[in-house]
């Protein structure tokens, strides 16, 4: 999948579930509330035949090379499996400070950012 690929892909993702996936602990790759499953921005390229409820609580290492934690690697390993590049980390970690950091308000914006600086990749 292109770069671009992966940010409409979540973009409209996150934009239809209309909310962020998280708790009192912070960010959920997987949610279930009010009967919907909601999803983090990476959560969204992680098939449910590759999720593991081991995941939630470690965040995505977007180097790659920091894999000491089980939860890292079960997380790396599961978006290797779905197709995505080593190289593709980093993109999927600006995706996740969006998803965590940005208000809802502010999504198109800085998604339309991120689409900019990859764009053409």
């Amino acid at each position: 999948m292109k770069n671009t690929e992966i940010i409409n892909f979540v973009w409209d993702m996150l934009s239809a579930q209309g909310e962020r996936s998280e708790s009192i602990n912070g960010c959920r790759y997987r949610m279930y509330a009010r009967g919907d499953t909601l999803r983090c921005g990476v959560g969204w390229l992680i098939p449910d035949e590759l999720y593991s409820q081991k995941m939630e609580g470690a965040a995505l290492d977007f180097e790659g090379c920091n894999l000491h934690s089980n939860q890292q690697k079960l997380i790396y390993d599961a978006l290797i499996e779905a197709g995505i590049r080593h190289d593709q980390m980093r993109l999927l970690y600006e995706i996740q400070v969006i998803h965590d950091s940005y208000g809802l308000e502010s999504w198109d914006d800085e998604f339309s950012k991120l689409l900019k600086e990859y764009h053409g990749s």
